[in-house]
């Protein structure tokens, strides 16, 4: 009688090292205190798969790894270091303070909003007011976490209209300056003023209300009145169509350097647009002496 084979307990140890890796990773970075929530962390841990990849597939190899299992680790290996890579590039785009996108984030979504020729849109302009008095008071700390509030108030807005066809973007763009576009489906382009209007306010009492309990905590421990929030905000509705009209993501791929720098100018126009009508909104605010209309 033949002597039956064992599994190479090598083998197991390996598989079980780089399947238990592969696991980990998206749980650990959701973790916030963990260090791969970096960019200098995923970086790293890109740098850490690719030297230990060759160590792994040379020890599997000895151990007379079946082919099967030398191809399921390559393909592992890879979708682990694309998974960093698509990670560092997301940190590229966003706001470390706010979590928001950042000014060259928010540019690269906003270009896919205003070419989709079945939505309408609206470009908002939002002013956070008082941020240089807390900072010059309070310190830049809690300047900062004023700032923050904004990120957290467009998650809790995201959350309350997920499913709906009433979509938005919302980037920092400046020290206390946000846009955000709003985009609906063009069959409903007729009421569109008043949806941007309820989702900019919606927006604005979120963000009130998160800052309320922020500021009442820092208020008793220091016994000063922290100013509440607010901003002045202006939108346009993008009634001119955008010159370029993108259906698929194969069609936007193709894009020229001439057809970008288009799509720009025009993101730059309605920008304009609603930064004045932001600046007419700040200037009534300081003469009613009041937070909003």
């Amino acid at each position: 009688m033949g002597k039956v084979r064992q599994p190479n307990r090598n083998l197991r140890h390996h598989e079980r090292r780089i399947t238990r890796t592969e696991h980990e990773v998206p749980e650990q970075l959701d973790r916030r205190a963990n260090p791969s929530n970096t960019p200098m962390g995923a970086a790293q841990r890109i740098e850490t798969i690719t030297n230990n990849y060759p160590e792994l597939l040379l020890q599997a190899r000895r151990d007379k790894a079946s082919r099967n299992f030398v191809e399921t680790l390559k393909q592992r290996y890879e979708t682990m270091r694309i998974r960093h890579l698509h990670r560092l590039v997301s940190f590229s785009e966003r706001d470390e303070g706010t979590g928001l996108l950042n000014k060259r984030g928010f540019k690269l979504r906003a270009r896919h909003y205003v070419t989709n020729p079945d939505r309408v849109f609206s470009y908002v302009y939002i002013d956070m007011n008082n941020l240089k008095k807390i900072n010059d008071e309070f310190g830049h700390g809690l300047g900062n976490t004023y700032l923050s509030v904004m990120g957290l108030a467009a998650t809790e807005l995201a959350r309350k209209h997920e499913g709906s066809d009433t979509k938005f973007t919302m980037g920092r763009t400046g020290g206390d300056e946000f846009e955000m576009l709003v985009s609906c489906p063009r069959a409903r382009g007729y009421d569109y003023y008043k949806i941007t209007t309820e989702l900019v306010n919606e927006l604005y009492n979120i963000a009130k209300q998160i800052w309320l309990e922020q500021k009442e905590n820092v208020s008793r421990s220091l016994k000063m009145d922290v100013p509440d929030l607010e901003f002045a905000s202006g939108f346009n509705i993008g009634a001119k169509p955008c010159p370029i009209a993108i259906k698929n993501v194969l069609q936007y791929s193709g894009l020229t350097p001439e057809k970008i720098e288009q799509i720009d100018q025009y993101l730059d126009d309605l920008k304009s647009a609603a930064e004045k009508k932001m600046y007419i909104h700040k200037a009534e605010m300081k003469k009613n002496g009041n937070g909003r209309q």
